[in-house]
């Protein structure tokens, strides 16, 4: 990520598109909009390594969006290696 590489989605299932801002964060439109910002996101960052840790958060989340942010066990941004992954859970428009 870090802006400079094209990401996509290997299966889309509602997401619209995705935008990589900056290194660590993500930006994921969501194709048919949340009735409103109260739904749950499950996500997580793929490594290559045993010894990586990363955390995956969702940082600001609206009805047809959601930012989500990528640390190291430092603290600070860092890009998995292999990939996101996430999933959200609510209800729809």
């Amino acid at each position: 990520t870090g802006g400079a590489t094209q990401v996509l989605a290997a299966n889309s299932f509602n997401t619209a598109s995705i935008t990589d801002g900056t290194t660590g964060v993500l930006t994921v439109t969501i194709g048919t909009d949340f009735n409103s910002a109260n739904y749950t996101v499950v996500a997580m960052a793929t490594v290559t390594t045993a010894s990586t840790s990363l955390i995956l958060s969702a940082r600001t989340k609206a009805a047809g969006s959601v930012i989500l942010d990528c640390d190291d066990n430092a603290g600070a941004v860092a890009d998995p290696t292999v990939g996101f992954n996430w999933a959200m859970f609510g209800t729809s428009v």
